[in-house]
C-alpha cells in the first residue's frame, strides 16, 4: 500500500501554525525579512546610547580610536533578558540581528571620524575560553560581528587568531578594579600579525567599565595594531 504524504506547501503551512515566526521581544509575528526580532523592537523598544564616545570626551587608552554601543543596557529590563537568552539560549540568529543595527552605528562612526582614509577596518570578537564556548554552543559576540559584518562588509578575524587562555570570573558584581585583575593576561594572539593600516574593532555584548576590551586591546597593539575601536550592544 502506497503510503500517503502532505504536499510540501500544506506540510509548511501546518508546521507555520503550529510554531509560527515570532519576535523574540514582543512575539507579533515577524514579516518576511525579518529573523528573531521585528524592525519596530530593533529600531524602537530600546533607549540609544546618547553619545558616541570618542578619547577626549571619556577616559580612554590612547589605543582607543572611538567606542561605540547601541542602546543603553536597562538592568532588569526587556535588553537584559533578550542578551541573557542571546548567551545561553543559542539563539545565534538574535546576536546576527542585534550585529545588522550595531553595524549601522559602527560604520557611520568609522566614516564620519575620518579613519576610512587611514585604516582598513576587520572585525574581532571577544572570544570565551573554550570551556565555556564547548557549553554554551557558541561565541554570542561573534554572532554579533557576523551582524556587524553583514551591514558594514568588513571581515571577522578567525577563532583560532584570538584566544582565551584562561577561564575568568563572571565580571558582573566586581569593581572596576577587580574587573582589570580578572581579565589580565586573559587573551593571546596566535598566527595575526596586524598591519599598520589596519585596524581592530573588538565586537562585545556590554560595556561597562571597559576592563575586558582593554585588555584585549592591548594585546592586538603588540601584535601590531595602532589604533583599535570597540562596539558593543549596550553600555551600562
Amino acid at each position: 500500500m502506497r503510503k500517503r504524504t502532505l504536499p510540501n506547501y500544506l506540510l509548511n503551512g501546518i508546521i507555520d501554525l503550529l510554531f509560527p515566526n515570532i519576535c523574540a521581544c514582543c512575539s507579533c509575528r515577524l514579516a518576511e525579512g525579518e529573523n528573531r526580532l521585528c524592525i519596530f523592537c530593533r529600531q524602537e523598544r530600546f533607549e540609544f546610547a546618547p553619545v558616541v564616545y570618542e578619547p577626549e570626551d571619556e577616559i580612554l587608552p590612547e589605543l582607543i580610536a572611538f567606542r561605540v554601543s547601541l542602546w543603553e543596557f536597562n538592568e532588569g529590563g526587556v535588553l537584559q533578558e533578550l542578551i541573557h537568552m542571546l548567551k545561553y539560549r543559542q539563539l545565534y540568529d538574535l546576536g546576527i540581528d542585534f550585529g545588522l543595527e550595531l553595524g549601522k552605528i559602527v560604520q557611520n562612526r568609522f566614516q564620519a571620524g575620518g579613519w576610512g582614509w587611514n585604516y582598513d577596518p576587520f572585525l574581532v570578537p571577544v572570544p570565551l575560553f573554550r570551556k565555556s564556548e564547548r557549553k554554551r554552543g557558541y561565541n554570542q559576540a561573534r554572532a554579533i560581528a557576523e551582524g556587524v559584518s553583514r551591514r558594514a562588509g568588513w571581515g571577522v578575524v578567525k577563532k583560532r587568531c584570538v584566544v582565551r587562555v584562561r577561564q575568568t570570573r563572571s565580571q558582573t558584581g566586581l569593581n572596576a578594579r577587580q574587573r582589570k585583575e580578572n581579565v589580565e593576561g586573559a587573551f593571546k594572539i596566535r598566527g595575526l600579525k596586524i598591519l599598520e593600516q589596519e585596524m581592530p574593532v573588538i565586537v562585545d555584548d556590554v560595556y561597562t567599565t571597559g576592563a575586558t576590551t582593554f585588555e584585549l586591546a592591548g594585546v592586538l597593539k603588540n601584535a601590531g595594531a595602532r589604533r583599535v575601536a570597540i562596539a558593543t550592544l549596550a553600555e551600562a
